[in-house]
């Protein structure tokens, strides 16, 4: 955490940068700290470069809270209602289920994710000049409509600034860019349809998700397919080397850059397109649900931690253990495994939910990558013929392992080499889990299995009702705008079959998921409360017993496989209990915006849905009394985003022109090189490299394929952008490609004579061509390719 005496400002963004990484200083220093009031107490596979084209609905969203239900036989069925009340959609027959995949490489230049790139030089003073127009607000106001109408102005005025400072050729405006691509981020979606209810479950490869983002979305696709905000069950992988400038809230700024119009678009546009295509391609389907349990490369990074507490007022302090084991993590794996109705039963899509941050590269690598999730997902796709999607389940306190638990490998930010073995054992464990769900007999795959839907917004807590943090010590700042899009809190749950996906907008710990599984499952078991150390005095076992509700879905209506996911729909912080909210500082706690109820209160609304959606009362609840303006600043800024499209168009039409007659033209190599220092335990092993005159960084990344030579023909044996096919970018308009046969599963023989082959985009001098409303307004792009040189791997030696 980077710590400064500049203006008083950059307070309030400090805050973000220890966000995920446990080298966070806990204590604040005393030059930073600054007296705010708690103002919440007043009152978060194949290579397909080609962009996409859609018409965009205006549609400013209010708050509703709706229900679909396919086996309901006394619900009236109707419109979606925007007066609030469950909307019951009768519907019957055979699921139908379509499979998508579009990728999304965004521009090389972007920085990559939150480790991706060092911060340019003055940041800190950059960031304090922009929070001076709303730090008096904040320090000084307590009537929330008055803040939430203040940040609005605030955050639109930042957005409007971020969007006119846009230039082509520049993707990095608080980071230094980013140099090249490991792995293009993708999108991925299932559609299911069972008569009239129709849901779309979709994992983005991006940091972190955002409502303003879902509701776009949403707007892109509804009239096409009838998908709503309620019916569009929108997950972030959280990958911290994917790039983020469309996150529209500035609290984030310092983490994964500033705001970028075009990536906002870009992105909201390649959700939007994965989502039709997995309409269009719903066919008869058949589901199978199975759970089971994977420990190898993760561990607990809260970890253990000792403190001095008193049972109560006037008692002895005690030393107790706090915290968590390493070994202490939700380890649930759980497959949802579609396939066609009918024989021969190709399969359509492998949805699997394991918790753990994509978080395996090192800081500053500079390579966008996809992380351990897109590689899982080719890995299985390679090895057993099956489209995977991974979904982020409880991600709050599970990393990768630092030799500290089962592990003998250090994973946690570590290199492209740690990502490739982690890759690979993942992989194993869902492989295994996968080939256990075909051979068991007891797993029923059926055609007509239970299909259920509910979406609410709920309020925050009754002591912190607007979202707050409190980062540095004393200060809690209203953060509606600044990090989430509204003080509303979106929930979702889906019933498919035996499982429950629980959709949460945060990071979930894993007490947190324990609690709400063991709320909402098929028994009538013991509501999980907490982990306590087993030599802690009886005293801590009785407080942390308190952490939440006793509360439980009748066994009758409850769920065989409950899946908490998180990053669905929004991001509001971590959430913690209460015990773990209590008991020491540490900066998960001041990022549960909500204050020590936040767990509990989530959770139990989580119950109250999923017990109203499985046939139980609707229960009303209280509305904050500002909720009218609060929502009015979200249709303002829900205005700016629907504008965005004409003035992307207009950036576009900017972009600089290449000379069609250098396209092409090699520059050096095929050359064997020394594998990046980030390759760890594979630095030893050559490379080698091609580099060549292609377009600039406005266009997508080139794609780059291996070929060998067959006697009269060439076959492609490897491609990329990939682990194996790493591509950089140094301007003006220069691509290197390097391929590293460690990490690639393809044997090739030192002799074999091998070429490079490049496939790119490089924007002409005249229009004519396939025009594209967004990406190619005059119709300007070209293709280019060629073959390099030949060569072979002894020769190069």
């Amino acid at each position: 955490m980077r710590q400064t005496p500049y203006f008083v400002a950059i307070a309030l963004f400090l805050w973000f940068a220890g966000c995920d990484g446990e080298d966070v200083a806990d204590t604040p220093d005393a030059a930073m700290e600054v007296d705010v009031p708690a103002q919440a107490d007043a009152d978060d596979e194949p290579s397909d470069f080609a962009e996409v084209d859609a018409d965009a609905s205006v549609e400013h969203d209010t708050d509703t809270e709706t229900m679909s239900d396919v086996e309901s036989d006394d619900a009236d069925a109707s419109a979606q209602s925007d007066a609030g009340t469950p909307n019951y959609d009768l519907a019957s027959g055979d699921l139908e289920v379509g499979y998508a995949r579009v990728e999304a490489p965004w521009r090389v230049g972007a920085k990559p994710g939150q480790v991706g790139t060092r911060a340019r030089d003055g940041i800190e003073m950059e960031m304090a000049s922009r929070l001076s127009g709303i730090f008096n607000t904040l320090n000084n106001e307590s009537d929330p409509s008055i803040i939430l109408a203040d940040t609005t102005e605030w955050t639109r005025d930042l957005l409007e600034e971020e969007t006119e400072n846009t230039h082509a050729g520049e993707f990095s405006t608080w980071f230094e860019p980013g140099i090249g691509i490991e792995q293009p981020p993708d999108i991925k979606a299932t559609v299911l349809r069972r008569g009239d209810l129709k849901l779309a479950v979709v994992r983005a490869d991006i940091y972190l998700m955002h409502e303003y983002l879902h509701r776009h979305v949403a707007n892109l696709v509804e009239e096409d397919t009838g998908l709503g905000r309620d019916q569009i069950f929108l997950a972030g992988t959280h990958n911290h080397s994917a790039p983020q400038p469309s996150f529209p809230a500035p609290g984030v700024w310092s983490l994964a850059d500033g705001f970028d119009p075009r990536h906002f678009v870009y992105l909201s546009e390649k959700i939007a397109e994965a989502i039709r295509r997995a309409d269009d391609d719903r066919r008869p389907a058949r589901l199978r649900v199975q759970r089971t349990q994977y420990d190898e490369v993760q561990f607990n990074i809260i970890g253990p931690s000792t403190v001095e507490l008193a049972e109560g007022d006037g008692e002895e302090p005690e030393e107790i253990r706090v915290g968590y084991p390493r070994d202490h993590f939700d380890s649930d794996l759980d497959l949802l495994y579609f396939d066609d109705a009918e024989p021969p039963h190709e399969p359509i899509a492998l949805i699997f939910s394991l918790g753990m941050h994509p978080e395996t590269l090192p800081s500053n690598h500079g390579l966008t990558s996809g992380e351990f999730p897109i590689h899982v997902e080719k890995h299985l796709r390679r090895r057993v013929g099956v489209p995977a999607m991974w979904l982020p389940g409880t991600l709050g306190d599970i990393e990768p392992d630092q030799a500290e638990n089962n592990s003998e490998h250090q994973f946690w930010r570590e290199s492209f080499g740690a990502l490739h073995r982690m890759s690979a054992a993942i992989t194993d464990g869902v492989e295994e889990a996968f080939e256990q769900l075909l051979e068991d007999d007891q797993i029923n795959a059926e055609t007509q299995p239970v299909l259920r839907n509910i979406s609410r917004d709920i309020p925050g807590t009754e002591d912190f009702p607007i979202p707050t943090t409190a980062y540095l010590e004393g200060i809690r700042v209203p953060s509606p705008r600044l990090l989430h899009g509204s003080t509303l809190i979106r929930l979702q749950a889906l019933r498919l079959g035996d499982a429950l996906l629980i959709g949460i907008p945060a990071e979930v710990t894993t007490d947190l998921s324990e609690n709400i599984k063991s709320r909402v499952d098929d028994e009538d078991g013991e509501v999980y409360q907490g982990y306590v150390y087993p030599d802690n005095p009886e005293w801590v076992a009785e407080r942390v017993a308190q952490n939440f509700s006793t509360d439980q879905v009748d066994p009758d209506r409850g769920s065989p496989i409950p899946i908490v996911t998180s990053m669905v729909n929004g991001y509001i912080g971590y959430v913690v209990t209460r015990w773990e909210y209590e008991n020491r500082d540490h900066y998960r706690m001041r990022m549960t915006p909500h204050g020590p109820e936040s767990a509990d209160h989530l959770a139990s609304h989580v119950v109250e849905l999923v017990d109203e959606m499985m046939g139980g009362e609707h229960r009303d609840f209280e509305m904050p009394p500002w909720l009218d303006d609060d929502l009015d600043g979200v249709d303002e800024l829900m205005g700016f985003f629907e504008g965005l499209e004409e003035r992307v168009v207009a950036l576009q039409r900017d972009l600089p022109v290449t000379d069609a007659a250098t396209v092409g033209e090699v520059i050096a190599g095929p050359t064997l090189v020394e594998a990046d220092e980030i390759d760890d335990a594979l630095a030893t092993v050559d490379g080698v490299a091609i580099s060549w005159r292609g377009a600039t960084a406005d266009m997508p990344p080139p794609a780059v394929s291996l070929e060998r030579n067959v006697g009269a023909d060439w076959e492609a044996v490897s491609g990329g952008p990939g682990l194996a096919m790493h591509v950089f970018f140094t301007e003006p308009e220069q691509w290197t490609a390097r391929w590293h046969p460690a990490y690639d599963p393809v044997d090739v023989a030192d002799s074999d004579e091998l070429r490079f082959r490049v496939h790119g985009t490089f924007r002409g001098d005249a229009g004519g061509g396939d025009a594209d409303p967004i990406w190619d307004p005059d119709g300007a792009d070209e293709t280019y390719e060629f073959t390099s040189p030949s060569f072979q791997l002894e020769a190069l030696n």
